[in-house]
């Protein structure tokens, strides 16, 4: 048993009284009220402290965490920054020492930003005699290329040009064996004393004999082949042959479906 002051009229009382024998104070349902808000404020302020200790811990946890994201960004950095730092071009470590600038300080970043303008300046003159050198290759290629290609394409030239002029010989040739035949041409024939002549005409490359037309094909010196074509489309080839006769020509049928060969004159 404890005295205490009665909240009511501050006189000692014993903490297990019921009421307060000087004043009828209710001092039993006064501690029990106390005691709850004691507790009430103990388990308040082990929360509060567990809170403030949780956010300290997630604070500590995310700081850590955004150093290890930084550390890690600028390693990244560093690392292509050291790449480029070491290649052979001049634009690299241009952009190395863009890249180094942005973690000045971070391990020895410094040391390398100091170094790249000797870099860069080592590097553009190598590149100059390369880009030199380049160019002399090839000009070189160029008139080496130039050189095969004149040796390759005289020949070639020549024949196409050979070629081309023997084609031209054989149209020129063809044309002056067409127009030296041109015009009307007929064979007499003697059947028990009648004479049943025949006309054959030569206009361009197109020979009739009556109504049956046929075009000039190969011309093989003074002989020329005629195909015919006949109603329903079938074609027949024949012979025919050119001779001199006086300041022009005559033509022979040499495929005749008489037994002897047929000689067309020309009127």
């Amino acid at each position: 048993m404890a005295l205490i002051n009665c909240p009511e009229c501050s006189k000692e009382v014993s903490d297990k009284a019921e009421v307060c024998p000087n004043c009828g104070f209710g001092v039993a349902r006064y501690i029990v009220r106390q005691n709850k808000i004691e507790k009430i404020q103990e388990e308040t302020e082990i929360e509060a402290y567990l809170y403030v200790k949780q956010k300290k811990k997630e604070e500590k946890e995310a700081a850590e965490r955004k150093k290890r994201e930084e550390e890690n960004r600028k390693n990244s950095i560093y690392n292509e920054a050291v790449n480029k730092y070491t290649s052979a071009s001049s634009l690299n470590v241009e952009k190395a020492e863009e890249l180094f600038s942005t973690i000045s300080g971070w391990k020895d970043s410094d040391t390398y930003l100091k170094q790249c303008n000797d870099r860069i300046g080592e590097l553009r003159q190598q590149e100059k005699i390369q880009e030199k050198k380049r160019k002399r290759n090839l000009k070189i290629g160029i008139i080496f290329s130039l050189f095969l290609f004149i040796i390759v394409m005289i020949p070639v030239s020549i024949n196409s040009y050979k070629s081309y002029q023997e084609k031209q010989r054989v149209i020129q040739a063809r044309k002056e064996f067409i127009s030296s035949i041109q015009g009307e041409y007929v064979y007499i024939r003697e059947i028990l004393g009648d004479a049943y002549p025949r006309k054959l005409k030569v206009s361009g490359e197109n020979v009739t004999i009556g109504n049956t037309p046929g075009t000039i094909q190969e011309i093989l010196g003074d002989t020329f082949y005629v195909e015919w074509t006949y109603i329903g489309g079938s074609t027949k080839k024949e012979k025919f042959k050119r001779i001199k006769a006086g300041e022009g020509y005559n033509l022979i049928h040499s495929d005749s479906f008489l037994e002897e060969d047929e000689e067309y004159i020309k009127q």
